[in-house]
């Protein structure tokens, strides 16, 4: 049993289907057929639907943020613009958590609304006696928003297998096969090594798995020809440069290395991770010394369901000579904004209990 109206099951879950909605072209896949932008109470959450469902029926895929802002910048309404803007935010933000229970229940909801269309549909055919088209309108209801992923549909997917992250790869230990397979192994290819027995099959899984070990990823192994232990074994091989065969140095070496691995378990990164990291940190950085009220907005805004980091925040806003103002209808917006270099407005959406709906009025008849 559903609910009666999206609106009953709270912003958060509407949040997690749109994010759902953007992000997994498998569930857009199913519901594509029975999802109504109707079925949504603010003008924000209508516009993306929208957005969604007319870029899957043309490409077959879902739209990327750089094509939602580029079908922004044709919305005249600023209001509207900006609502929008912070409803992606946040949707493309959303965690996972619960995600295959809102998907279900936003499946079950939407197929009990073709159900219920085709039954209110159906009086009137039922008055002129066409029973064989009510039975279609109720099948065809009934049939809607089942799994209809059927992997890659050559023609319909031209759009999705272009873009740049459609197959992201895994580097092998080998330079040769990486450029034979364009990067190393992708999401989704089938890597097969085959030759005689004894011709070092099962050291090259461990030469694969091992490599990608070392670039910070986790391994799963399987194998069905040798036992679980020799198998770690030739990993400790692979890691120390020991023989397999050379148990006692290969057993010592081992423990050395894994006080090493849980050490930086505790917090570390690799390389790449450490770079990408420092990077960051650096644009964080700047940004604060240059866009200061900017910079403070953003974070206000991120943390705003959460007062107590609010409260940090504005702590730390006090520091660095930013005034925070108190909210105000007559410039405040749902997010926290700047007013000059040195000001910020309180974000009505952090007030307790103050629905969106009743903002987006606000904002609207200011």
């Amino acid at each position: 049993m559903t609910l009666n109206s999206l609106t009953s099951y709270g912003k958060e879950f509407q949040i997690k289907v749109i994010s759902s909605l953007l992000t997994h072209k498998e569930f857009l896949t199913n519901v594509n057929d029975i999802i109504s932008d109707e079925d949504f109470e603010s003008s924000s959450h209508k516009w993306i639907i929208k957005e969604i469902i007319r870029y899957y029926e043309k490409y077959h895929t879902v739209p990327t943020l750089d094509i939602l802002k580029a079908e922004l910048q044709k919305i005249d309404n600023d209001v509207l613009q900006i609502s929008i803007k912070d409803q992606l935010k946040q949707a493309y933000v959303s965690s996972d958590e619960d995600l295959e229970y809102v998907q279900e229940e936003f499946t079950n909801f939407c197929r009990n609304q073709q159900l219920k269309k085709a039954l209110m549909s159906s009086v009137d055919l039922l008055k002129a006696g066409d029973y064989d088209s009510i039975k279609i309108m109720i099948e065809n209801a009934l049939k809607a928003g089942h799994d209809k992923h059927i992997g890659h549909e050559y023609i319909k997917d031209i759009e999705e297998r272009y873009r740049k992250d459609s197959r992201t790869t895994i580097e092998t230990p080998w330079n040769k096969i990486n450029t034979i397979l364009q990067g190393g192994l992708g999401n989704g290819d089938f890597g097969l090594i085959f030759g005689n027995p004894g011709g070092g099959k099962s050291w090259s899984l461990v030469s694969i798995g091992g490599h990608a070990v070392k670039m910070g990823y986790n391994v799963l192994h399987y194998t069905l020809e040798l036992g679980e232990e020799y198998v770690g074994r030739r990993y400790d091989a692979f890691f120390t440069n020991i023989s397999v065969s050379d148990s006692i140095p290969l057993k010592k070496k081992a423990e050395e290395i894994f006080v090493l691995i849980e050490k930086f378990a505790q917090y570390g990164f690799n390389k790449s991770h450490s770079a990408a990291y420092a990077y960051v940190a650096y644009q964080t950085a700047w940004l604060k010394v240059h866009h200061t009220a900017e910079f403070m907005s953003a974070n206000l805004t991120s943390e705003m369901r959460t007062i107590d980091r609010v409260v940090i925040l504005i702590n730390e806003c006090k520091k660095i000579n930013i005034n925070v103002i108190p909210p105000n209808i007559n410039i405040s917006y749902e997010d926290f904004r700047p007013v000059d270099k040195a000001t910020i407005s309180y974000g009505l959406n952090a007030i307790k209990n103050v629905g969106s709906k009743a903002l987006d009025t606000i904002i609207s008849e200011r």
